[in-house]
């Protein structure tokens, strides 16, 4: 759905997106460790999506977010996951170091990769995911 906003609101085409499997195409998308592992093919220009919507909008893109239902979880839960975040984002290098073996990049990259991810929902956030949410209704997808 990014990918569709982006072509249509900031690059202005109106491409056909079909499943290509092992078929060449003109232009593709990937995404996770593929899209992480794949830095550069030869023949093909590389566009970070989060990077183009910024540039449309000058919002950070939101990629996921976790709900809980009101009740349904305890303090202490809510208190492991407090702690588990907090925990996370001190163990950043470590876990770089270990992704990095796992799917084969450099530890600067994955590093740099880490770092970069927000885990709080601010103003811009909410403003980029409504942003995103409306322009995704606008659109008919």
């Amino acid at each position: 759905m990014l990918l569709k906003i982006l072509c249509k609101q900031l690059w202005q085409i109106t491409p056909l997106f079909e499943p290509i499997g092992h078929k060449m195409a003109d232009a593709f998308l990937l995404i996770g460790d593929q899209a992480l592992q794949q830095q550069s093919i030869p023949g093909y220009q590389t566009t970070d999506l989060a990077t183009a919507w910024y540039e449309l909008t000058g919002l950070p893109f939101v990629f996921a977010r976790f709900f809980k239902r009101k009740g349904a979880c305890s303090l202490v839960f809510e208190r492991i996951i407090e702690k588990s975040y907090l925990t996370g984002k001190k163990s950043i290098p470590q876990w770089s170091l270990t992704a990095s073996k796992q799917i084969n990049l450099p530890v600067h990259f994955v590093n740099c990769y880490y770092k970069n991810l927000i885990f709080e929902m601010g103003q811009d956030e909410e403003r980029g995911l409504n942003l995103f949410l409306n322009g995704a209704k606008d659109a008919d997808l």
